[in-house]
């Protein structure tokens, strides 16, 4: 039966390092989204409700705050979201992790907008649901759709050293499928 079950997913991200002067002093606010293939379309559920599970917010951080100076190597978010990830059997091997880093209006910016993004593939090597600690590198701007495979995700960053935003720290786990106060009989 839990192989039918969508699973809920808790993404706990740790900190963004090297994005120094790259990007200015302001509110950031970090989204999560599945998507069913690089550059493909972004996978939901209708029929969900919640806008938080034991505690954690859904598909987005609070705001947090970043320097924007040459020395602010480090930008702390100390922060879990959760999501929901497809059942085993809805798993298919292009699906993928898609994190977009918002720029929140305020002072000379006037709306909300996308400043960096990156993306990984949702299975492990062994066709389960990723989970464990990851590094994955930023893109400056918006989700670029062309980009519909890893290797050109990375092209873009070996080619040009410009397009790099930095890295994003984080960890992913599966949470309990049934809410607070539920059981499982």
């Amino acid at each position: 039966e839990y192989e039918k079950t969508p699973v809920p997913v808790l993404f706990y991200f740790k900190c963004l390092r090297g994005l120094k002067d790259r990007l200015p002093s302001g509110r950031y606010v970090l989204q999560v989204n599945l998507f069913n293939k690089p550059a493909g379309k972004r996978m939901y559920y209708k029929n969900f409700l919640h806008t938080s599970w034991q505690g954690y917010r859904f598909e987005a951080t609070y705001p947090f705050r970043h320097g924007g100076r040459y020395f602010d190597v480090q930008t702390d978010v100390e922060q879990g979201i959760f999501s929901i990830a497809p059942s085993k059997r809805q798993l298919r091997p292009p699906m993928c992790l898609v994190i977009r880093l918002w720029e929140l209006k305020g002072g000379v910016i006037d709306e909300d907008s996308v400043v960096a993004w990156g993306m990984m593939p949702i299975l492990d090597s062994s066709f389960n649901l990723a989970k464990g600690q990851f590094r994955l590198p930023l893109l400056r701007g918006d989700i670029d759709y062309k980009v519909d495979k890893y290797a050109a995700f990375y092209r873009l960053l070996s080619n040009d050293l410009d397009n790099w935003a930095g890295n994003i720290y984080f960890e992913i786990s599966h949470l309990s499928q049934f809410a607070d106060g539920q059981k499982e009989y």
